[in-house]
């Protein structure tokens, strides 16, 4: 659903009676609009999202930033429709921790999730010394 400049409005949360919604709220910067009884019969529904093909890069140095190349996130609808999307954000990810992370992929109010590894580098203590996570050794 967009605006009358073409902007997208996202959709919050939906309450169906028997074939109507009763409550249809969606979101644009700083107000919230209401409206009620629409048919479902006329409305399609945003089911769900699926990261169909995850990234090409899961494993990362210490340090690396997060690559999605490759990754592919595709939305469902009611209607048995999809399509590929590209405005998700991520979270989750952390450079600077070593070992398994899961990342999860946000498209309006749904997510999925998809893991990465993260080895090596070191850790800062203080300014003068700094432990590997290599080898774990410190180094002063």
């Amino acid at each position: 659903m967009t605006d009358l400049d073409g902007n997208q409005l996202y959709t919050n949360s939906f309450r169906t009676v028997g074939q109507y919604i009763d409550k249809f709220a969606f979101y644009v910067p700083d107000v919230q609009v209401d409206i009620g009884y629409m048919s479902l019969s006329t409305t399609t529904l945003f089911d769900s999202i699926d990261i169909t093909t995850e990234p090409t890069k899961t494993s990362y140095t210490y340090g690396d930033d997060l690559d999605l190349s490759g990754m592919v996130v595709k939305a469902y609808y009611s209607d048995n429709t999809s399509k590929t999307i590209t405005d998700y954000t991520v979270s989750g990810y952390d450079p600077t921790k070593v070992g398994k992370q899961t990342v999860t992929v946000h498209y309006l109010d749904m997510t999925d999730t998809f893991e990465v590894t993260c080895s090596g580098g070191r850790t800062f203590l203080n300014r003068n010394s700094f432990k590997s996570e290599q080898n774990n050794l410190l180094y002063r």
